[in-house]
């Protein structure tokens, strides 16, 4: 026997664009930082199942943050793996890569419906463990390190965002303590995040930071926190500045063989700073003569044959379809902000427009209003 529970969105008001900033990349004083509108579902049904859910064991990562790459390091373009790095990267790395799945996974089941009360007490189950343990704040220079970290706080973040956002604080189905002491940990990682990644010379700011900026970024709108929005702003502007005329990165040109995949990788976390800048009344879009524009343009323009960026990175590009495993996610917030349709075409034939980092389903997320969307 299965039974439906509804639940009314809190209030509407709380959740109404915030107007415009007072200058570019800086949060409104005293307003309520907001999410993309697709954040926004009115309510969740959540079903009560007497079948059990399985949730997987919790495995929270207590160890240190020194975690190989698994790139050759004698390479200064980081663009060769190594088997045997890969190999200790991926099985160090596993207990986040997993939380980040789950989170994405669980959080899409029930934002969509089709969740169990199971299903969020087994999230609440892992996120509580991970904050509890204050995990993924211990010291580090590992570059690696702190990128999984940064990559972790996204995953966990955006994807906590569509449960917040659409459940009451006061339903017991996620008591608001555990949602406290959730929300305290998010922003002590947040704090290392900030740490990581300021003061950067202009010659190492890449993609790493653009995904820095991406998990502090959606830490703000969930503790309404302006300094950690403004950080983020700050680092979207700066992205566009080094966007130059024919759309290229040059810190991601550097990659040599992998120059279009780490364009494409950085395109990922800048479109959703956008959206969220856009939520919030900052246009960036148009910064830098519509910076990002030219950066997705230059990837889209590459994707089946990547000679002219081989040209201007000096080395032919690996074979590495962006069409797979939801790496043009990307495209559905960048449609639903731009409002260009030109790429719908594109965007309807991939399989798959999840991505764990970045929140889960983003076509769900940001074009189930569209004419012609299926689920």
């Amino acid at each position: 026997m299965k039974m439906a529970r509804s639940y009314s969105l809190i209030s509407l008001t709380g959740f109404l664009l915030a107007g415009l900033f007072a200058c570019v990349g800086a949060a409104p004083a005293n307003a309520v930082l907001q999410a993309p509108v697709g954040y926004l579902q009115g309510h969740l049904t959540i079903r009560v199942s007497e079948h059990a859910t399985d949730c997987p064991p919790l495995n929270v990562y207590q160890d240190g943050l020194e975690i190989p790459s698994k790139y050759v390091q004698s390479e200064k373009s980081k663009d060769v793996i190594d088997d045997d790095n890969e190999a200790r990267y991926a099985a160090l790395s596993a207990p986040m890569s997993d939380l980040q799945q789950l989170s994405a996974a669980l959080t899409d089941k029930l934002f969509k419906g089709n969740g169990t009360e199971q299903d969020l007490q087994c999230l609440r189950q892992h996120w509580l463990a991970w904050a509890n343990a204050g995990a993924l704040l211990q010291p580090t220079k590992s570059a690696v390190g702190k990128a999984i970290r940064k990559w972790t706080l996204g995953a966990i973040a955006a994807n906590y965002l569509k449960i917040k956002l659409n459940l009451p604080e006061d339903d017991p189905t996620f008591p608001k303590v555990e949602r406290q002491t959730l929300e305290r940990w998010l922003g002590l990682v947040a704090g290392e995040v900030v740490k990581d990644y300021s003061h950067r010379k202009p010659e190492q700011i890449n993609n790493h930071d653009y995904w820095a900026a991406w998990g502090v970024m959606t830490t703000a709108v969930v503790l309404n926190r302006a300094d950690l929005f403004n950080w983020s702003g700050e680092i979207y502007l700066n992205a566009m500045a080094q966007v130059n005329a024919d759309g290229e990165l040059p810190n991601e040109l550097k990659r040599r063989s992998r120059a279009l995949s780490y364009h494409n990788f950085a395109l990922q976390p800048l479109v959703l700073l956008a959206a969220f800048g856009e939520a919030n009344g900052q246009h960036w879009l148009s910064a830098d003569n519509a910076a990002l524009q030219r950066l997705a343009a230059l990837v889209i323009h590459n994707l089946d044959d990547s000679s002219a960026l081989a040209q201007a990175a000096g080395a032919k590009q690996v074979k590495e379809s962006l069409r797979e495993h939801g790496r043009l996610a990307w495209l559905a917030p960048y449609i639903a902000i731009s409002g260009n349709r030109e790429w719908l075409p594109l965007l309807k034939s991939l399989s798959t427009l999840k991505m764990t980092r970045l929140g889960g389903d983003l076509s769900y997320l940001y074009l189930r209003n569209e004419p012609g969307f299926t689920q």
